[in-house]
């Protein structure tokens, strides 16, 4: 177990994101539906209305509109890097009943159903080590989204991958989820391939299909020499059971992540490297650990104790990394992300991270009417002054229908049919009943006065829901988002037994009440040659003071208020804002640097030692040109300037050691190029 210097692994990390932007080896064959699916494809269902659909910015509905179907949750479009110029869907919820949740089993292409899209006879045969990759977006009840391969143009097909395996019923992929596979086995050397992208919705039960499948980006590459992935990642507090958005700071624990780390390419790889970045406000902690080496195709299982912990309100912002020392062919399936917040002691606790994927309640299943119990788990190390439960609540729930709070000691509980809870009739606690008000309804969330110390332990908070005899309705919202324990949430049906939940309920506990429409930010983009800038931005409304921090892409992060001439990278750039009570406020802005090339580091220029202690390399291949060298600093000042002529040399030195340790940015450009790159300086 190691720290790492912090600013070096920084650098390390923007230099794998920059590399990674770039195609991961040579591009054979990419397909970005820019103009609609490519005529010699084959788009067919075992209907013949079960065909898969082009998004694009004429057709109707455009790229703004992902599935149309009733039952898909307002799921938007696929989020890939060229999205808004097409993307191809398969809608099965659609397809079903045509947008109308009355008319199941009447759309235009009824479940059950069949869609495949294959492409034309592709040509492998000058290369031996293949992958595939692309950008997707799926929801899935019962459904499978397949690959599948023909080396004999399409006769026969032998071999099958499988996509978003890891969705359960109801599940909701992350947008976009990164695929980069390995099918060198498969078709390298190969000259008649034909690859299948299957919507099969033909097996399970009688509610076969549904709900949808979206994809882009599709590209075959030639693999280089090392890429590695880190799978199925988990973040724990400590030995919570549940992977929590928010916790008292008195529950927060060491943070513990748990995974695989695999080898995708040919080669073993060697000093592989776990590494754990949690940022707040005001600080960045890092973590190491050596996970060893990796023989090609193999897996590595990763558990660690991380020493990371959060010992200050706020949100976190948790980074994990698996980073070998090689050059990494994909670095976006290295990463994975984790936000949580941690509130004052007795404050706000909740299970969810903030999204709302669906709804459930008494009209969910027979038997459930009455009695119906929505649970979430909840562990407490210290006691725990319990004052209100906030609860989402769908716009469809009827006005005064009847709930109550209850809460249920974790142990002994069993589960599935029959199961239950060990002291079922007599809870640790039960409130009075509450109903719930036309403002409740209204405003989207009800919060339900309590008042109970619970002791430390394991428990199920949540509502008991009542229908009146089927009556009323009353429906609570789903976070999906992350895939939860199986025990971190579950579901009490009466006469039928106590079912584990794999998904967050929004029910909260000593949740403010915060209306983000009182906080306003404004601000004003500016964009220059080679950095841009978000300046002016000013925050009013809710209740000051303020905290804020920036996010944007390639892990971008910062707490300042204005952005000042440090943005190289184009894209969206958020604002995150919580006033005094904790409401929180996100703005958007986009950013767009005027004449920055689309790949900051091309194949003529390597700047090396990288990072260094101020003596730099550039070398430039097949360059015989005059260029302008300029590094700036952090805070967008100029630093150093020079020209350098490459008409009798190919490499020349650049002597930064006059400058302190740090990060900088490199540009490098004539009337015929621009190239940014950036370096870091070492003590």
């Amino acid at each position: 177990m190691r720290k790492i210097f912090l600013s070096a692994l920084l650098l390390l990390i923007n230099f794998c994101f920059l590399q990674a932007q770039t195609n991961c080896g040579d591009t054979i064959y990419y397909f970005d539906f820019d103009s609609g699916i490519p005529a010699n494809w084959i788009n067919q269902g075992d209907k013949p209305a079960s065909l898969w659909e082009y998004r694009g910015p004429n057709t109707n509905p455009d790229t703004s509109v992902g599935s149309r179907g009733a039952f898909s949750l307002n799921n938007g479009p696929l989020k890939s890097s060229t999205s808004n110029n097409g993307f191809v869907i398969f809608d099965s919820d659609y397809l079903d009943n045509g947008g109308n949740s009355q008319s199941m089993g009447q759309g235009p292409s009824p479940a059950p159903h069949f869609g495949a899209l294959y492409t034309q006879p592709l040509n492998f045969s000058n290369y031996f080590e293949v992958s595939i990759s692309l950008k997707s977006f799926a929801r899935t009840f019962y459904s499978r989204q397949w690959i599948i391969i023909s080396t004999n143009g399409g006769l026969n097909f032998t071999d099958s991958i499988r996509l978003h395996s890891d969705l359960n019923i109801n599940n909701t992929s992350d947008n976009p989820t990164v695929y980069s596979i390995n099918i060198s086995a498969q078709v390298g050397g190969k000259n008649n391939v034909v690859i299948g992208f299957i919507f099969d919705g033909t097996f399970g039960n009688a509610s076969q299909g549904y709900y949808f499948w979206q994809f882009d980006d599709l590209l075959f590459s030639h693999i280089k020499p090392y890429d590695y992935a880190l799978e199925d990642e988990k973040i724990n507090h400590g030995n919570k059971k549940a992977f929590y958005g928010t916790l008292p700071i008195n529950e927060t624990e060491e943070i513990k992540v748990s995974g695989l780390a695999k080898n995708l390419s040919p080669l073993t790889t060697f000093n592989n490297n776990l590494v754990v970045l949690q940022k707040n406000l005001t600080k960045t902690d890092s973590f190491s650990t050596p996970v060893g080496l990796i023989i090609p195709g193999d897996t590595l299982s990763v558990n660690v104790s991380t020493n990371l912990i959060a010992n200050d309100t706020g949100w976190y912002h948790t980074t994990t990394m698996f980073l070998g020392d090689s050059f990494d062919c994909a670095f976006e399936n290295n990463v994975h992300e984790y936000t949580y917040k941690v509130s004052p002691k007795n404050g706000k606790y909740a299970l969810d991270h903030g999204k709302v994927s669906s709804f459930l309640g008494t009209n969910s299943f027979t038997g459930g009417e009455d009695y119906l119990k929505m649970l979430n788990l909840y562990e407490f190390t210290d006691t725990f002054l319990l004052t209100h439960v906030w609860v989402r609540i769908s716009q469809i729930t009827t006005d005064s229908a009847k709930t109550h709070v209850m809460i249920f000691d974790f142990t002994g509980a069993t589960f599935g049919g029959g199961g239950g809870f060990v002291n079922e009739t007599n809870p640790f606690y039960k409130s009075p009943p509450y109903y719930f008000s036309k403002k409740d309804i209204l405003s989207g969330y009800a919060s339900i006065p309590v008042y109970v110390k619970i002791p430390p332990g394991g428990f199920y908070i949540g509502l008991e829901a009542f229908s009146n005899n089927n009556v009323d309705t009353i429906r609570v919202a789903i976070d999906e988002s992350v895939y939860q324990n199986p025990y971190a949430s579950v579901i009490g049906i009466l006469n039928m037994g106590l079912y584990t939940n794999p998904d967050a309920f929004l029910i909260r506990l000593n949740e403010f009440i915060c209306d983000t429409n009182d906080i306003s930010i404004v601000g004003s983009v500016i964009d220059n040659q080679f950095v841009a800038s978000i300046v002016n931005v000013q925050i009013t409304g809710g209740t000051p003071p303020y905290s804020h921090f920036w996010k944007g892409p390639n892990l971008f992060a910062s707490t300042s208020l204005n952005l000042n001439t440090v943005i190289t990278i184009q894209g969206n750039y958020s604002i995150t804002v919580v006033d005094s009570k904790g409401c929180i406020k996100d703005e958007e802005f986009t950013v767009i640097p005027r004449n920055v090339p689309e790949e900051k580091f091309t194949s003529n220029f390597k700047v090396f030692p990288n990072p260094s202690k101020g003596i730099f390399t550039i070398e430039a291949k097949e360059l015989k040109e005059l260029v302008q060298i300029e590094v700036f600093n952090m805070a967008g000042q100029k630093v150093y300037f020079n020209k350098l002529s490459f008409i009798e040399a190919q490499s020349l030195p650049i002597d930064l050691n006059f400058l302190p340790p740090g990060n900088y940015q490199l540009n490098i450009s004539n009337e015929n190029l621009s190239v940014s790159e950036q370096l870091v300086i070492t003590n």
